[in-house]
């Protein structure tokens, strides 16, 4: 297999399109990604990867073995860990590292974009310190909107169902409790509302430690920006904290 060449180099950048040229090259920005897929793999690799140019999901037909060409590195798809009626989520591997990332792969460019417009809202937040998911990077790739995240362990819904014949424990109980109230104090200090607190969006950072992350800023409402709150028929009394 050819060497693959480094990606989001200083003379390439300037063939990739930017949302907000003023971001720095520090924080998560989107940009379109332009390379050509054709110099980055062998002909059994380009059998792995689709070629139609519609933005449908089912055109691109995301499995394991798979190669997403980000801005910062090359991503490898070892695991495919849900899909919805956005897209899918894949476990990948960053090439020439063993960093791995959970990439949110969308369907819908402009509901990608949108995912993206919200998570730029809480970047002055530190992540760990307000128990908030870390994105690295959002880039386009054959018509669908890529999200790089951190990697996180197990949905708190998931742990519960799980375990539904035993008690939770109460150190459990206050360590939610404890870090989401820190998140949700981080998230009004910048005027921001989460609309979609369940358990399917409180995960696991590190159970050992039980540490959790608030995830999914799909669903956000910002007094500061006027970023409107999506309509969705599956969101219905939604009360704001304050």
């Amino acid at each position: 297999m050819r060497e693959v060449p480094s990606v989001g180099r200083a003379d390439e950048q300037s063939s990739h399109s930017s949302l907000n040229s003023s971001d720095s090259c520090e924080k998560p920005v989107f940009q379109e990604n332009l390379e050509k897929t054709e110099d980055l793999q062998t002909d059994k690799d380009k059998a792995k990867m689709s070629r139609k140019g519609n933005s449908k999901m089912e055109s691109f037909e995301l499995m394991e073995g798979h190669y997403l060409v980000g801005n910062q590195g090359v991503y490898k798809v070892q695991k495919i860990l849900g899909e919805g009626c956005f897209g899918k989520v894949a476990k990948c591997t960053k090439l020439g590292s063993q960093e791995m990332y959970a990439i949110k792969i969308i369907a819908n460019v402009q509901e990608g974009k949108e995912e993206f417009e919200s998570m730029k809202l809480i970047q002055v937040l530190d992540p760990e310190v307000n128990h908030l998911m870390k994105m690295y990077e959002c880039f386009s790739f054959q018509n669908v909107i890529c999200l790089v995240y951190e990697i996180l362990e197990e949905s708190l819904e998931d742990f519960l169902n799980k375990n539904e014949c035993e008690a939770t424990p109460l150190t459990y109980v206050r360590a939610i409790a404890q870090q989401m109230f820190q998140a949700l104090k981080a998230l009004k200090s910048i005027g921001v509302v989460h609309c979609d607190i369940k358990l399917d969006n409180i995960m696991f950072a590190e159970k050992k430690s039980l540490k959790f992350k608030l995830i999914d800023f799909v669903w956000v409402f910002s007094w500061s920006s006027g970023l409107p709150l999506k309509k969705s028929t599956s969101l219905i009394n939604i009360v704001v904290y304050c």
